[in-house]
């Protein structure tokens, strides 16, 4: 059966081993712990407590169980232990302690009214099954580079610290309790790839199987058609040149005639808007043209230059001397 909680306590009965000022027995025959013994590493269970009992005289009353810092009166009584008439009572009391590790269990009996008995032990506190699997690892947001691995949420007894993350057997990646999700970079297009995650709680275990997902990064995307917003005009003797900037990346542009540097200039040089007239600044949405006999282009970007089109041949009755 399980004792009665108490009713508002008195103000000299305070949790276990607390108030130094009320008359107390320290291992009085009143009240007995049998388990756990001091000095030895107790573990917690599946619901992340620790058990205790003993035996209780027949002229005390069970008080209070703590742990630490933690106070029970939820105490359950049971049978005496045979043959010993001066027990009445064996008591069992359950609690989660407050952390891990060094731990002060306390016991406590009125034996009778105004004097306590109690028994004091230490212990440690000890975690030794590891989290449950890591639900629903999936893999998403897969580019020629990057990754994105997201998963739900693990359970254990005592309490979770976080997951670690390992992508193709490297250095593992620690999370917090509360991220669930890891950005994977620095791959390279259509490779194969196997990401692992794992619960780890606050003792250290480690989910006893691994939670795996496979993935294959997507193809390197195809270089850019630098024929793709070019136009050419060609007329007798020359061409014109129309194309619409890229301000983000380019800061100037190269003209070339039968492989040969015919012209360099700025973003802005021959920079229009929709009516034709000089545009600065310019921008995505208005046009560079740019006249002059057959010629190949080359847009200087900040990183560099890359090649804007390729060489275009035009019949020519009489090539420029000198840039326009």
């Amino acid at each position: 059966m399980s004792q009665p909680a108490a009713e508002a306590t008195p103000a000299e009965q305070l949790p276990a081993c607390a108030d130094p000022s009320v008359p107390e027995d320290v291992n009085h025959a009143s009240i007995r712990l049998e388990g756990p013994t001091t000095g030895t590493e107790v573990a917690v269970d599946e619901h992340g407590k620790i058990a205790l009992s003993g035996f209780l005289h027949k002229n005390a009353t069970m008080v209070d169980v703590s742990v630490g810092r933690l106070t029970t009166t939820d105490i359950t009584l049971g049978p005496p232990p045979a043959g010993v008439s001066d027990w009445s009572a064996s008591w069992t009391a359950s609690l989660r302690p407050a952390e891990l590790g060094e731990n002060e269990v306390c016991a406590r009996a009125e034996r009778e009214p105004g004097r306590y008995a109690r028994i004091l032990r230490s212990v440690t506190v000890v975690d030794l099954l590891p989290p449950s699997a890591v639900p629903d690892l999936t893999v998403g947001a897969i580019t020629a580079t990057t990754a994105k691995a997201t998963w739900g949420e693990a359970t254990d007894n005592y309490g979770l610290a976080g997951y670690e993350i390992t992508v193709d057997g490297g250095t593992p990646h620690r999370t917090t309790i509360g991220t669930r999700s890891y950005s994977i970079t620095g791959l390279s297009p259509s490779t194969n790839h196997t990401v692992s995650v794992v619960a780890v709680d606050l003792a250290g275990n480690k989910s006893a199987t691994r939670a795996t997902a496979s993935f294959t990064t997507a193809a390197a995307p195809p270089p850019p058609d630098p024929d793709a917003d070019l136009v050419l005009d060609p007329e007798q003797g020359a061409a014109t040149a129309t194309w619409h900037p890229d301000p983000a990346t380019e800061t100037s542009y190269r003209a070339y005639l039968d492989g040969q540097l015919y012209d360099e200039f700025s973003l802005t040089h021959f920079c229009q808007d929709a009516d034709g007239n000089p545009a600065n600044p310019c921008t995505a949405g208005t046009a560079s043209s740019f006249r002059s006999a057959p010629w190949r282009s080359t847009r200087r970007t900040r990183s560099g230059s890359r090649r804007y089109a390729p060489t275009a041949r035009w019949p020519v009755s009489s090539p420029p001397t000198s840039p326009p």
